[in-house]
């Protein structure tokens, strides 16, 4: 973590119990994810047996221990799931689907998906969608009223469901923005909430993905490729800002 006033580095926000062995696989390693408020950072503990989504208080200073983390979120019955504040940080959105590994280890995602709200320290989820047959790996809160969400699988193999989705907050007007293989950054809407960016994942023979980053408009439109020339496969959106 950075203080942008003066480029202060602080480091070990927070400390674990115990150090990482061969002895200890489950070890906590926690990710640090997106702002619920000036002072409050989530956290996922992704590597750990139980994996969690989990709220850092920066008020209380450095070196905390796994203890003084509020949970949010248990997901350890599945690795396909996400989650996103509401623009003023009151609520949160999160989506989950069901993951399971081929015949060859690799991890895939299936439905049934539920994207739902909860208060953004954690508590009961309220449903607001659910499909049986489509697999939501990513949601987004894109202005106050709407949500957008990736679907990266659908159960009957037609492709034609898969790519941007966006609904209303409380689950209604559901839309299919565009068709493909998409990925979206972790602040891809405008501060606006008027447009949203996204890549479109390329799949080579070699392995390694491409990319192409787009933006788009909510009001729609045809999507505007960035001018990167011929290194846009390499470039990542990382979000907006203002000019």
């Amino acid at each position: 973590m950075i203080n942008l006033a003066n480029g202060t580095l602080l480091r070990d926000e927070v400390v674990p119990q115990s150090s990482p062995s061969s002895d200890d696989p489950l070890w906590p390693v926690y990710d640090a994810g997106k702002w619920q408020d000036n002072t409050h950072l989530y956290l996922s503990n992704i590597y750990s047996g139980s994996p969690m989504l989990v709220l850092l208080d920066t008020a209380k200073g450095q070196h905390q221990q796994p203890d003084d983390l509020q949970p949010v979120l248990d997901m350890s019955d599945t690795a396909c799931w996400d989650y996103d504040p509401s623009t003023d940080g009151k609520t949160l959105f999160v989506v989950h689907c069901q993951s399971s590994t081929d015949a060859h280890n690799n991890l895939t995602f299936s439905g049934p998906s539920l994207i739902t709200v909860q208060n953004p320290l954690g508590g009961p989820l309220k449903v607001i969608y659910h499909n049986p047959t489509l697999a939501i790996s990513q949601v987004r809160a894109a202005n106050s009223t709407t949500l957008l969400f990736n679907v990266v699988h659908n159960a009957s193999r037609d492709t034609s469901q898969e790519g941007l989705w966006a609904i209303q907050t409380d689950g209604s007007h559901l839309t299919h923005i565009m068709n493909g293989h998409i990925l979206l950054g972790n602040h891809c809407a405008s501060l606006d909430g008027r447009f949203y960016a996204l890549s479109i994942v390329h799949q080579q023979t070699n392995g390694y993905p491409t990319y192409t980053p787009m933006v788009g408009s909510l009001n729609g439109g045809a999507l505007i490729s960035l001018p990167f020339g011929q290194d846009a496969a390499y470039h990542a959106i990382a979000g907006w800002t203002t000019m």
